[in-house]
């Protein structure tokens, strides 16, 4: 492959450094930037610059001359979602490169998942022993290329409320609720059906007139944002309720907000398989998993440990009259597992 060819041959720039995430502008992103000048490698999709990013801060297309000349002449690479297909790495002291992914999975990943190949790079980091092995099995590489360090964007989810555009959640509601299901099927970059249930939301029997009813009565407000790669449902785009909002990417750019940025002025997490239920651990607040198509995703997409051995760190809803029973009861539910 070319690119490797000259990557071999260019010298290094020693203090460049550039990173490529999805979103563009995610939180693993918005943590790095604060903390080392980076040059941002940017996708194929139009990401609006926000306001949060220092003007210092050097953004490139990743798929132009420019993008791969930062990236070959880079002297530390950041990614979350691989680089180019078929990128190698060279040795680590000329040009490292460091697997962030975009979480702890709890979802087979890799090739665990069936894949034929994975990114190559020098270290990945877990965010606890825990996953080592897990990450080591996901990505076929030695344990010792596993480093324990804790995920950049967490600094962002532990952090505290910082953002004026935020504060009418804490002033307005007394709970502030975000749920965040991961996708099912895919409609780009990965596209693939991970379970039955195609559903954006997942509860067939879910009623929003009742659950709006029971937030008000709660003074919650739910935020549901949608996975990125996940089918667009017009329901939920249509959707108005007055304690239940849907956002997107755009909403948090406009106010110049990232998701982790949000969830630090949450309550409470509702998701499912997603890795930010083990980022959000470190909060201790509760966490809700809405995971009817348990046996269904499990067939599909499989899980990355036994849950049966460690359960999830929170209470399982199946239906919707469960949900608006916990909601009803104000459950909160800690299970404190070290291992995570």
């Amino acid at each position: 492959m070319f690119i490797n060819l000259i990557n071999k041959l260019i010298p290094k720039v020693k203090q460049r450094i550039v990173i490529s995430t999805f979103p563009d502008y995610d939180d693993m992103t918005r943590a790095i930037v604060e903390e080392e000048s980076v040059t941002i490698l940017l996708g194929d999709r139009y990401s609006k610059k926000p306001l949060w990013l220092p003007e210092s801060v050097n953004t490139v297309q990743k798929k132009s001359l420019i993008g791969l000349w930062y990236l070959v002449t880079s002297s530390k690479i950041y990614f979350t979602h691989g680089l180019y297909r078929g990128f190698k790495t060279v040795n680590s002291n000329k040009q490292l490169v460091i697997n962030l992914w975009h979480g702890m999975p709890i979802k087979n990943i890799g090739f665990l998942d069936g894949k034929r190949e994975v990114p190559d790079f020098h270290i990945v980091y877990s965010s606890s022993e825990f996953f080592c092995p897990i990450l080591a099995k996901a990505f076929d590489v030695d344990i010792e290329k596993v480093l324990i360090s804790k995920l950049p964007r967490n600094k962002i989810l532990c952090r505290g409320a910082r953002n004026k555009s935020l504060l009418f959640l804490k002033e307005k509601y007394s709970k502030v609720i975000v749920w965040l299901p991961t996708y099912r099927k895919s409609t780009f970059g990965d596209v693939r059906t991970d379970s039955e249930n195609s559903e954006a939301l997942i509860l067939n029997d879910l009623n929003l007139h009742e659950l709006n009813i029971e937030l008000i009565k709660n003074k919650a407000l739910l935020i549901i944002k949608p996975h990125p790669m996940a089918l667009r449902c017009k329901v939920l785009a249509s959707l108005k309720f007055s304690n239940i909002l849907v956002i997107n990417e755009d909403w948090l750019v406009s106010r110049n907000a990232t998701l982790y940025e949000l969830l630090s002025y949450s309550s409470e997490l509702w998701t499912d398989f997603s890795s930010v239920a083990i980022d959000y651990m470190s909060t201790g607040k509760t966490i809700k998993f809405i995971i009817p198509d348990f046996d269904s995703y499990k067939s599909n997409r499989g899980f990355t440990f036994d849950i049966g051995a460690a359960p999830l760190p929170g209470e399982t809803i199946q239906t919707h009259t469960e949900l608006l029973h916990s909601l009803k009861e104000n459950k909160k539910f800690h299970i404190l597992l070290t291992s995570f």
